[in-house]
């Protein structure tokens, strides 16, 4: 009885780390890190171009690819808010190497306000 117990909060658990890469998902500070695990799996290191490309866009994100330095730069706006006074936004930034394949990806909240 308590395999099956493990086993099902083991796929409960996998389940919404995996839901946090649904576009339609809302990505908030309580899911952050289920986000950026999820994000980081799916991208792993030596992923192509392509690859990156076609997550982005489904996930729905808004981003850029700046060729001169081979990095990818997107941004989840509104992770989090405190009131009106600031609201913070997930930058994430994934360099390519000279193959175009990640070679890794970086993750820093942003802070906004009045």
């Amino acid at each position: 009885m308590m395999i099956v117990f493990k086993r099902l909060v083991f796929f409960l658990t996998l389940f919404s780390v995996l839901s946090c890469q649904a576009a339609d998902e809302q990505i908030t500070m309580k899911n952050l890190d289920q986000f950026k695990a999820s994000f980081s799996e799916r991208l792993a290191v030596g992923s192509s171009k392509e690859m990156v490309n076609a997550h982005l866009k489904e996930l729905n994100l808004e981003y850029s690819y700046v060729e001169s330095e081979k990095k990818f730069y997107a941004i989840v706006r509104k992770v989090g808010r405190y009131r009106i006074i600031y609201e913070t936004s997930l930058l994430i930034r994934i360099q390519l190497d000279s193959n175009e394949k990640v070679e890794h990806i970086e993750y820093e909240l942003e802070h906004t306000g009045l």
